[in-house]
This record gives C-alpha cells, structure tokens and sequence, in this order.
C-alpha cells in the first residue's frame, strides 16, 4: 500500500506540474503526453478503457495526448514509443499499459528523462528507476487476495493447479503466488500451465491438469481466449474450485466463455465502489455511456 501511495502522490506532482505549465499557452504550445495502449489484440478490452480514461482527464487537463496502439505486445509498443518520440520533440510524459510494453520502453524514457507512468502489475517494474512510476496493483496484491479466499475456505493443505499468460504479467503473478505461499508457510501440491494468449486448444494440456487431480484451479490471464480457457476448463467435469484474477469479468471473456464462467471466483477491487460514487464516475458516463472500469480510472490524468 505504501508503494501505491507513493506512485499516487508522484503522479499527483507530476501532473500538476504539467497542468501548472500548461496553463495560458496557446493549443500549439499545449504539453503533450504519449500514450501506449493496447486498442488491439489480446489486452483490447483494458486498452480501451485507458484509453478513455487518458482523454477524459487530458480534456479536463487541457493536455495534448497522442495516442499508438501497442497491439498487445512490446516490440508494437516499443515501435510505436519511438514513432511518438521522433515527432514529438516536446513530449513531456509517456503513458503505457502492460508490464510488458512498459518494459520495452522504460530504458529509453529513463535515457531521455522523460516521465513514464505505467499501468502494470509487475511488482519491480520500476524499481530504482528515477522517471518511472508504476501506479496499479501489483501481481501480489492480486494473488494474496486469492490465497486469502483459499485460506477462508480452509484449503491449507490442498492440491492447485495455476494456470496462467506466458508473459510479464502471467510470470510474475506465478512467481508472486508461490512467493506468497512461503512467506505463509503454506504447503500445497501446485501443478502450473502457461498459456499463449493467441492459443485456442488447451484440451491436451488441461487433461494432463486433470491428471493430478486439482482441488483448486486458479486462472490468470486478459485476453477473449480466457473464455474458451475457461470453457474447456469446464468440459473436464471437475469438481475443482476455479479462482481468477479479475479479467474473467470482461464483456469479452464473458460473451467468450457463455454460461461456463457461471460460478468462477475472483476478487473485486474495493476501489471500485468508491469509483462508482465519483464525480469521475459520472463525467465517464456521462461521455461514454458506460461505468469506468479500474483502467479507467488508473489511467486518469485527473
């Protein structure tokens, strides 16, 4: 919590710095922010919710935001950083989405004294790092709140099976989940499976899953295929509790997914109820005609 508020009050600095030195320039002379977002491919749905967010608060900011998508992976990220870069002399601050592409990008922006400010998960991402904040919650925050719930339930002692993105974001909640289980000197028989986010046949991997007989399945991932993940997760018949991080929550994954998410467990962000009763809440509405979600909001220059 400490490294969150942290980034909160960097954030908060930095952007009334800019908002300060924006204000009586002429639109040509406006501060102009980049932005690294995931508008296509697996992480989409985040994306553009960011996406929104970003606009909102540079409205309200009177900011110049330029926008490339990153397409869900950093080499697209790093390329379309540079693209902003190169025609853009005056780009004061740089926003990315993915621990990922936020990892391709932070060493130039680092170079170049340029802030970044990232909505990632990955807990060290900027770790020693001058000009880079991280402002999400951490991979393991997420996994403690799952492994409370399994601690509630009174499953000390129980065989899981962690699946989870073979990426940045996927790894470290991995690594965050064991790490978390050590440091609560839980004993568990964990199985794991990582998954390509453009994969759409887990059948043969999930039945060597099956194999071991899981008593816990937990699921970590963002992208539309979670859905057919979960689907299949669910032709195994298994009697397995099934836990997830909160992207099994999107439109996307659920349209995917249909009737099989019915009864997945994943934790809520209690940010979200405060987010509902905002004046951002019903600014986002109001222009978009839809509840902001925590990307949103994490992603608001406000």
């Amino acid at each position: 919590m400490k490294r969150l508020m942290s980034a909160a009050v960097a954030i908060f600095l930095a952007l009334s710095i800019l908002t300060f030195q924006s204000c009586g320039k002429k639109k040509e002379d406006a501060i102009k922010i980049g932005a690294i977002l995931p508008l296509t491919g697996a992480a989409s749905t985040p994306g553009n919710s960011a996406k929104n967010g970003i606009l909102l608060g540079a409205e309200r900011f009177g900011l110049e935001v330029v926008i490339e998508d990153s397409k869900s992976n950093p080499r697209d990220g790093l390329n379309g950083f540079m693209k902003i870069s190169s025609e853009n002399s005056n780009l004061t601050a740089v926003i990315s989405l993915m621990s990922s592409v936020s990892k391709s990008i932070i060493p130039i922006t680092e170079k170049s004294k340029i802030l970044s400010f990232h909505v990632a998960s990955f807990p060290n991402l900027v770790k020693g790092k001058k000009y880079a904040f991280r402002w999400y919650i951490t991979s393991k925050d997420q996994m403690k709140a799952l492994i409370d719930y399994v601690i509630q339930m009174n499953m000390r002692s129980r065989r899981i099976a962690f699946i989870y993105t073979n990426d940045d974001y996927g790894i470290g909640a991995f690594q965050a989940f064991k790490t978390i289980l050590t440091e609560k000197s839980l004993t568990m028989d964990i199985s794991s499976l990582a998954y390509d986010t453009n994969k759409k046949n887990f059948r043969n991997e999930l039945n060597k899953i099956k194999e071991k007989n899981p008593q816990v399945i937990v699921i970590v991932g963002y992208s539309s295929n979670l859905g057919i993940l979960v689907r299949q997760i669910r032709e195994l018949r298994t009697k397995a509790l099934i836990l997830a991080d909160d992207a099994v929550s999107y439109p996307d994954v659920l349209q995917s997914a249909g009737s099989a998410a019915n009864g997945i467990i994943f934790p809520g962000l209690q940010l979200q109820d405060l987010i509902e009763e905002s004046e951002f809440a019903k600014l986002y509405s109001d222009k978009f005609g839809q509840h902001p979600d925590d990307f949103a909001t994490f992603s608001l220059a406000y």
